[in-house]
């Protein structure tokens, strides 16, 4: 039904038909499969070999969504690139090579050629569906942790808020499971009525949706305390962006790794609303209202890149998204072409990445 209400084929520019049926049938197989657990982020999508999609085991065992990444024909030294995200990053309801990681290891490599210099660039795709920063700072130090050692880490982010909590998606389920683990006469399969709209709750435009109006629920009546409550709730939002990106970059510092931080094109921002295939939630003005508090604060935010102008950008008209958030395979290239212009590669030294084994807390992980 998520299908059938929201993928825009007319999106997928330059695509055939055929090709957009088979990634689309492998995001249906996928779903089918659920999530796996994974330690410190909760959870990740798990091994998958569709005709069009793929996940697989990075060197420590982490999934990650294959990347396209030109061969390294003539051996030479590697510039390592790991971007993090949530489901845009993934690149759902896209093919691998349709990905904005897979663009940018393209944009990349063309790049290095073009200047001559002697690396070849390999993109990681830790991207995930439903993450949003404090996972992917948990994220961020398991890799670390357990031994990688990239040039470069990039955090995509501003589609997924998070709660009011801070607290990772499907907490409430994880919390019911570990309890009935430990006490009898809890049946963790009695989820009733409720588990209707949690099945619901997957779907991005009601997931950003249902997260800013938990946010806003409940207001005062009165103006000045419904005002008071919405500042509350904007500041803490901006926080978790805030604080984690302090975290992440100062984890990143101590391993010696360059970081960059970019604010994201989002739809619900400002995705003109008449480039959606269906018609919207009538939340969804509230939303971008609240939204658009978010980004203005963030978009002052020393040391995170705002491109959340790039619909804009990419042409009047011209449809951006193919569901009702996640990027087209042309505005993929598109995004990938911006981000590459931050990303200095004459800092980066070729070769001197790769996996410390010698510093890892733990072997490899094989489970899926």
């Amino acid at each position: 039904m998520y299908q059938r209400d929201w993928i825009d084929l007319a999106a997928y520019e330059h695509v055939p038909e055929s090709y957009v049926s088979e990634v689309l049938d492998d995001f249906f197989d996928l779903a089918k499969m659920g999530f796996t657990y994974q330690p410190w982020a909760h959870f990740s999508e798990p091994l998958f070999a569709g005709k069009r999609v793929h996940v697989v085991h990075d060197q420590l065992g982490f999934p990650t969504r294959l990347t396209m990444n030109p061969p390294n024909e003539q051996g030479r030294p590697e510039i390592r690139i790991f971007v993090l995200g949530g489901s845009t990053t993934f690149g759902y309801n896209v093919s691998d090579e349709h990905t904005f990681p897979t663009h940018l290891s393209a944009v990349l490599n063309e790049r290095a050629r073009a200047e001559n210099l002697v690396a070849h660039i390999e993109v990681t795709n830790y991207g995930r569906g439903f993450y949003y920063p404090s996972q992917e700072t948990a994220l961020l130090i398991d890799l670390l942790r357990m031994g990688h050692r990239p040039n470069l880490v990039i955090f995509m982010d501003g589609v997924n808020l998070g709660d009011l909590q801070d607290l990772p998606p499907f907490y409430s389920r994880f919390e019911r499971r570990f309890r009935s683990m430990q006490f009898s006469g809890l049946d963790p399969a009695n989820q009733s009525a409720s588990w209707i709209s949690e099945r619901l709750g997957w779907i991005p435009m009601v997931r950003v949706t249902k997260a800013i109006q938990n946010r806003m629920s409940a207001a005062p009546k009165k103006p000045e305390e419904e005002q008071e409550k919405e500042d509350f709730e904007t500041r803490h939002g901006v926080n978790m962006f805030r604080q984690n990106q302090l975290i992440s970059r100062a984890v990143c510092q101590a391993y010696k790794i360059e970081c960059l931080f970019f604010l994201q094109p989002n739809a619900v921002f400002n995705y003109p609303t008449q480039l959606w295939r269906r018609s919207l939630p009538k939340s969804f003005m509230k939303s971008r209202d609240w939204l658009q508090l978010v980004y203005a604060q963030m978009q002052q935010d020393e040391g995170r890149i705002y491109l959340g102008d790039l619909f804009r950008l990419y042409g009047e008209g011209r449809k951006a998204i193919v569901d009702d958030c996640h990027y087209s395979p042309g505005f993929g290239r598109f995004l990938a072409e911006h981000v590459a212009k931050y990303v200095n590669l004459g800092r980066l030294v070729p070769g001197a990445s790769g996996i410390k084994e010698t510093e890892a807390t733990g072997t490899a992980r094989t489970s899926n």
